[in-house]
């Protein structure tokens, strides 16, 4: 009998798919304009600086919303005290997406850490997003309210991210006069004055 092991695959993995073949024969993943659609964690469109600072941010923002959520908790209301408990899970759930090292005495975080790393901007978007609603609702007052717009704001950050860099200004111009087919590169030494 083998005493080796088998790997196991990874359920939660990306499947790779191949870009989609626009009308010059450049696939749209690298043709590098607009859209972002290699809006993932190897987007080449976003910096590393960025990258790192939105994670620093990200985190500082887990920190205190796991305060207020704390101080949410304080209170009689079992509504509030639900809404406290949601935005601090909410808020574990962001330091552990974002700042791994955070948690990594936690056995359970690990695989979680790993999704996370594997998912573009926008679906971060979303599920920060998404997170941050339901102790608003629960829960009108000031902690949850800062609490829960904190992990929104991180969520309108990397739906900006997902969004990519902006076009140059004959790709825009060109776009909104409705003749992007007539767009013309010129190198920048053949321009005329």
């Amino acid at each position: 009998m083998d005493s080796r092991k088998a790997p196991l695959s990874n359920p939660f993995a990306p499947v790779p798919t191949a870009p989609a073949p626009s009308s010059t024969g450049v696939g749209v993943a690298d043709s590098g304009a607009g859209g972002g659609t290699g809006s993932g964690p190897d987007d080449p469109e976003v910096t590393w600086w960025c990258r790192i600072l939105i994670r620093i941010i990200a985190s500082i923002v887990g920190a205190v919303a796991f305060a207020l959520g704390v101080m949410a908790c304080i209170t009689v209301t079992p509504l509030c005290i639900v809404a406290g408990i949601l935005q601090m899970i909410s808020a574990f759930i962001l330091l552990v997406f974002e700042a791994p090292f955070c948690c990594q005495f936690i056995e359970i975080t690990k695989p979680i850490a790993l999704f996370a790393e594997r998912r573009s901007f926008l679906q971060k978007a979303f599920i920060y997003g998404g997170m941050a609603i339901p102790p608003v609702f629960m829960c009108f007052g000031p902690s949850t309210i800062v609490g829960s717009g904190l992990i929104f704001a991180i969520g309108v950050v990397y739906g900006l991210m997902s969004l990519g860099r902006k076009a140059d200004r004959v790709t825009m111009l060109a776009r909104a006069s409705g003749e992007e087919d007539k767009i013309e590169i010129v190198p920048h030494d053949q321009l005329k004055n």
